[in-house]
């Protein structure tokens, strides 16, 4: 059985270390743009996207790295993304992800949530 990779290269994007967390651009996920334009997009909103390989289950996909942030408490429910979720979801919608892989929608509270209809099995 395969373990998944945790951390972050270079080159690749996987499980978070404990204590850190991140999201990233999913371009597999990208509706209404090309992955160009997405990254032209993401600077012109003033990131710096890294770009990583992430294995599913399907393969390898190309991401854009976002942010990537060390937790004071990482047993919080509490998202340190909630200053610039509204923004990257309003733009890309679900391609926006967790660390999980999982899209991160956003509910009547305006807290971010694994949206459950998009669970994959791990393997």
């Amino acid at each position: 059985m395969h373990k998944p990779f945790v951390g972050l290269t270079p080159y690749q994007i996987g499980w978070p270390p404990s204590g850190y967390t991140f999201l990233y651009l999913d371009f597999d996920m990208l509706a209404n743009m090309t992955p160009l334009e997405a990254l032209k997009k993401l600077e012109s909103m003033g990131y710096k996207p890294q770009l990583r390989l992430k294995e599913t289950t399907s393969g390898f996909v190309t991401c854009a790295l976002l942010k990537v942030v060390k937790l004071d408490d990482p047993s919080s429910r509490e998202s340190p993304f909630e200053d610039i979720l509204d923004d990257l979801h309003e733009t890309f919608e679900g391609a926006i992800r967790s660390p999980s892989g999982h899209p991160i929608s956003i509910d009547s509270k305006n807290r971010p949530e694994i949206a459950e209809e998009e669970l994959e099995p791990i393997r």
